[in-house]
């Protein structure tokens, strides 16, 4: 189980693994929510076009693919997306 500390401003930092699991990075839109008492984080599922740039970004250089400019991806962007992650 990982644990976290909630500093004086109210902010906690996620562990780079349960990050890294889970697909949460800078600029990534989190939420959370009670449910029975309990709080949950949850990512949020839309991709946003801010977030698809960050993640591209991200994997510059990690992908044996050459590098993609954002403004020549097709409409099966999310497809391509999952089979790089």
């Amino acid at each position: 189980m990982n644990t976290a500390k909630v500093t004086s401003k109210g902010q906690i930092t996620i562990p780079i693994s349960v990050r890294r699991e889970f697909g949460i990075f800078e600029g990534v839109d989190v939420r959370f929510f009670n449910e029975n008492g309990r709080l949950y984080l949850e990512k949020d599922k839309e991709r946003t076009e801010k977030e698809k740039k960050i993640l591209l970004k991200s994997l510059c250089g990690s992908i044996d693919e050459p590098w993609i400019e954002p403004r020549e991806i097709s409409h099966d962007f999310d497809k391509k997306l999952e089979e790089w992650i």
